[in-house]
């Protein structure tokens, strides 16, 4: 029986699973590629990117990397001021993939797209009607009002105001454009239910691999760790004032404490700041597993952004004891005392990671109670199996008929 056709947009390539935002990506993928003939075409910027992984050539998956370099920073604050899209849309306006995305559509014809990210969502148009479900990683909208908020700089602070009525503009009329948009979770699934028009939303969270409790030896002394990619500056921000405000406070209570902080991109002043308080600066690590398997706990110091934690995600499902601000564990549901120890701001985190370390029993119990909470719809295999389940629900619910007046829409306003 011949398979139906899906084409996936991503905003990057998928591989190596270096950060929470490619596990994203790649679990779409193969989704997509479970239950269609699935071609991917994806930005890349910079040299070029490690071969495709063999699973991909396994699964009959295309692979079509398109290389990019972002415009200049001014032409492309003018370009996000006056030009169709907002500037964190624009930055990803590529005219050799719209060239090779034309051509698939072309000659291949999808039935289906598969949309990673409003960043991509801007080439609905070249699909020429096909239906499109588009996975939001974040609530764009949300992300950038939330970035202006903390903007110390008044300039910034302006721009960035300024780009939260437009990013709210383009994310309605792209949202109204698709057949199915994927929330990762509730509460953003019901802000963008407020702009799609009849569009449906569901909920899809990010995947992680739930380990079997039992086996989980950590190391023998209380081993804190902060995970992300730290070229991001929420991340490298949130590590900084937990470094500086909620460590010490660790350190003076249990001075035989460790905390690694792990990920790519660790700027410097972030690994000098490590190095004065007494952590360890451990960058990229090839086995986050590992890691996360040896901590006694995970510490996530986040202020800032939009989405899920996939890494927080990852953490619950390796039975790691969590001490998270709101913030972090927003969209999922999980409560503090009994799932995760809670603290607002730096100190507090700080007095929340030393309970986790000196109520090891008790850190435990919340470990395991927030591993079998999410494991039912967070499990890898349950993620894949919704996200394809709906995609071919979309597929299902477009006649080719109903094709020509998605496209006849999807280009106004």
């Amino acid at each position: 029986m011949t398979r139906a056709r899906c084409v996936v947009l991503s905003p990057r390539v998928p591989w190596p699973q270096d950060d929470g935002g490619r596990v994203g990506l790649w679990q779409g993928l193969l989704a997509a590629a479970s239950r269609f003939e699935t071609r991917l075409v994806a930005l890349h910027v910079g040299p070029a990117p490690p071969s495709p992984p063999a699973i991909l050539h396994e699964l009959g998956v295309e692979v079509n990397v398109v290389a990019h370099r972002p415009p200049a920073a001014v032409p492309a604050l003018l370009r996000g001021t006056f030009g169709r899209w907002p500037y964190m849309l624009a930055r990803f306006r590529s005219g050799a993939l719209e060239q090779r995305l034309r051509a698939i559509v072309a000659s291949w014809r999808p039935d289906l797209a598969f949309i990673h990210h409003l960043h991509m969502a801007t080439y609905v148009d070249t699909l020429e009607g096909i239906p499109s479900v588009l996975r939001e990683h974040n609530l764009e909208q949300l992300w950038m009002e939330r970035f202006a908020r903390a903007s110390r700089n008044p300039a910034v602070a302006a721009y960035a105001w300024h780009q939260v009525g437009r990013m709210r503009a383009a994310e309605a009329r792209l949202c109204r454009a698709m057949a199915l948009i994927l929330a990762t979770h509730e509460e953003e699934a019901a802000a963008i239910r407020g702009f799609a028009g009849s569009v449906p939303v569901e909920t899809v969270g990010v995947g992680a691999t739930f380990v079997d409790l039992d086996r989980r030896v950590p190391a023998a002394e209380p081993t804190l760790v902060v995970v992300g990619a730290f070229d991001r500056e929420a991340n490298a921000e949130g590590a900084e004032r937990f470094l500086d405000q909620g460590w010490p406070l660790v350190r003076t209570r249990l001075p035989h404490a460790r905390l690694r902080i792990v990920g790519r991109g660790i700027p410097a002043r972030l690994a000098a700041l490590a190095r004065e308080a007494g952590a360890e600066a451990a960058g990229f690590v090839p086995d986050l597993a590992g890691e996360l398997a040896r901590a006694w706990g995970i510490v996530i110091p986040l202020w800032q952004g939009a989405g899920i934690r996939v890494k927080l995600v990852e953490a619950i499902a390796a039975g790691v004891p969590v001490a998270a601000t709101p913030l972090a564990v927003e969209g999922l549901d999980l409560e503090p005392g009994h799932h995760y120890f809670e603290g607002g701001d730096a100190a507090a985190l700080g007095r929340a990671a030393h309970a986790l370390l000196a109520e090891p029993e008790r850190a435990r119990e919340m470990a395991a109670a927030a591993h079998a909470f999410l494991e039912p719809t967070y499990a890898h295999e349950a993620v894949l199996q919704r996200t394809a389940d709906l995609c071919e629900r979309a597929l299902a619910g477009h006649a080719p008929e109903a094709r020509a007046a998605l496209a006849g829409g999807a280009g106004r306003g």
